[in-house]
């Protein structure tokens, strides 16, 4: 018993499937992170967007009320 769990262990196969199972894990955590982060930077710039847009119109009421 002790020999045929020694045999499975050192398997050529069983080394692949653990390595195919860690390069899974891997590509599953880059992917969420990736995605994370692009929803992150998405959400800045139309932060950033809504900023200007405000800053413009601050600007225009300040023209109109110095025309006077």
């Amino acid at each position: 018993m002790k020999e045929i769990l020694l045999n499975i262990a050192t398997s050529y196969y069983t080394w692949i499937a653990l390595e195919l199972i860690v390069l899974a894990v891997l590509v599953f955590f880059v992917r969420k992170n990736k995605r994370r982060k692009k929803a992150t930077k998405k959400a800045l710039e139309e932060q950033i967007t809504a900023s200007q847009y405000q800053e413009l119109d601050n600007m225009l009421v300040n023209r109109k009320r110095n025309m006077r």
